[in-house]
């Protein structure tokens, strides 16, 4: 059973993860740009649909969402730069 400290680890690494797709779609060219930002949408959805189960101390629960926000704002930027 996960405590509360690896599903907020587990959490943090996929916000990692999407934040590296954003990343490399700026260096990315054509379809691959694309490919990243699906992918980085993707565990975006993924983390949003997870956190409402979450079962974490609020400070890291903020921590979460406001990384989530940032991530969220970074993805819509990207996918409005591209359309």
């Amino acid at each position: 059973m996960n405590t509360p400290r690896d599903e907020v680890s587990s959490f943090e690494a996929r916000l990692t993860l999407a934040r590296w797709y954003l990343d490399a779609a700026v260096c990315a060219q054509d379809a691959a740009i694309r490919d990243h930002l699906a992918r980085a949408r993707e565990v975006y959805e993924g983390v949003s649909v997870g956190l409402r189960s979450l079962a974490a101390p609020a400070a890291h629960r903020a921590s979460i969402e406001a990384q989530l926000g940032d991530l969220r704002s970074r993805l819509e930027e990207a996918e409005a730069a591209l359309a």
